[in-house]
């Protein structure tokens, strides 16, 4: 068996034994409600969406329940500044998320994700579904031996920023979710609900250390590359030759958030992240993000939700090593901010999206153009699980092979699909 074999069944093997390590941790089950706590990929004000039991101590154990957040996206672009703008495509987005509670404090939660293997540009044609892919984003045990606080191993998302959750609209979540999620990551951590006074509202601190998951649970579930495609990538079991920040081998890059509630319709995050370099880095790579929300209601009917958050890189994704014209490698010093600021006003099962996202990368030796989106759309909920949110798009934004930002005015949908059952 080669090195790279033996490492990936090695970190196979430190995954299961953590998680039965868990698990020999956990309570026998008892009558009591379990504690819905988030997963740590989570925002602590998302609920599981699960219909509550009218008689939890009822509750029987083992007992499984799953949650199905789906999102069917189109994205039609009849003008753009550059011909492979234009066209039509398509993809599925979203997670199933089976969650076995073996006590009501031990329990085991899983995440796959369809997401496209790789981006793509229409080229003037219709592209859907290409590269559709799929992958077990996470698969962690999740012990809560107190009230206030929850363990976790295994594999999962670290606590570092909110967008990629909770962003209405159409294309806002998606793109925070590219920009910033720090996904299948391999490690363990905690969250601890702070016992501060009651008027001073509910806050959680969440914390995390980790490395990138290179072992045979990153494999893709569908789509497989075909030979020398630099199109595809997100389509094979990683590894550490691929580099990138936190993809180490090590135990040595973590998170760290706060997030809560201070006062009524009001929520804030305060996250901050730092990331060993890759075989392709040189310099360790800090994060910080800041997220509000404020909700204010109108009428019993109608609401206002303010939403913005701030995500900030410093020596992105640990300055890789680029080349200069004599094919000399040298490491490319990059700090990226990416920011969205908008608002979403409901009124009955109708709503309405304004949404505003900046990513701007600045690097000295190779400077790179701001991109900006801005976004409307108008959405419903049309019943049986099923909401539809559609609108217009306008950016500015780089081409997948680089150059100059250019304009694109497109029109923007999501068909949305949320089931939640408990067996």
């Amino acid at each position: 068996m080669t090195t790279t074999g033996r490492r990936r069944w090695r970190g196979a093997a430190w995954l299961a034994i953590g998680l039965a390590a868990l698990g020999a941790l956990g309570p026998r089950a008892t009558a009591q409600e379990p504690g819905h706590a988030a997963a740590p990929a989570m925002h602590p004000v998302v609920s599981s969406g699960l219909t509550p039991d009218p008689q939890p101590a009822q509750d029987s154990y083992p007992r499984l329940e799953t949650e199905v957040d789906m999102n069917l996206y189109g994205i039609a672009t009849p003008w753009a500044g550059a011909r492979n703008r234009q066209g039509t495509s398509g993809f599925l987005f979203g997670h199933i998320h089976p969650h076995l509670f073996l006590t009501p404090e031990f329990s085991i939660l899983a995440f796959i994700h369809p997401d496209p293997a790789g981006n793509t540009e229409p080229n003037g044609s219709a592209t859907f579904f290409r590269r559709q892919n799929a992958i077990l984003e996470q698969l962690y045990a999740e012990w809560k031996p107190h009230d206030r606080l929850q363990l976790f191993a295994g594999k999962f998302n670290a606590p570092f920023g909110y967008g990629h959750e909770l962003f209405p609209g159409v294309l806002l979540a998606f793109r925070a979710h590219d920009t910033y999620l720090i996904r299948e990551q391999i490690g363990f951590g905690a969250a601890y609900e702070l016992p501060v006074p009651e008027n001073w509202g509910e806050h959680r601190l969440s914390a995390a250390v980790f490395a990138l998951d290179t072992t045979l649970f990153s494999n893709s579930l569908i789509t497989r590359a075909k030979c020398c495609n630099p199109a595809y990538e997100r389509y094979v079991v990683n590894s550490l030759s691929q580099g990138g920040a936190g993809n180490t081998g090590n135990l040595n890059n973590a998170a760290i958030s706060l997030e809560g509630t201070p006062l009524p319709n009001l929520d804030y995050n305060i996250g901050v992240l730092t990331r060993g370099p890759g075989k392709d880095g040189s310099a360790r790579e800090w994060g910080w993000a800041l997220g509000l929300r404020y909700t204010h209601a109108w009428s019993e009917t109608v609401r206002t939700n303010l939403f913005t958050e701030l995500v900030v890189f410093r020596n992105a994704d640990g300055n890789p090593n680029g080349e200069v014209s004599n094919g000399i490698p040298f490491p490319t010093a990059a700090r990226r901010r990416f920011f969205t600021l908008g608002a979403q006003t409901e009124f009955g099962p109708w709503r309405t999206t304004l949404a505003w996202q900046r990513d701007a990368m600045k690097r000295p030796s190779d400077p790179l153009p701001t991109q900006d989106w801005i976004e409307v759309s108008l959405g419903r909920e049309i019943g049986g699980g099923f909401g539809i949110d559609a609108g217009y798009q306008y950016a500015m934004s780089v081409g997948f092979n680089g150059g100059p930002a250019v304009p694109t005015h497109s029109f923007v949908a999501r068909l949305n699909y949320f089931y939640g059952r408990r067996t």
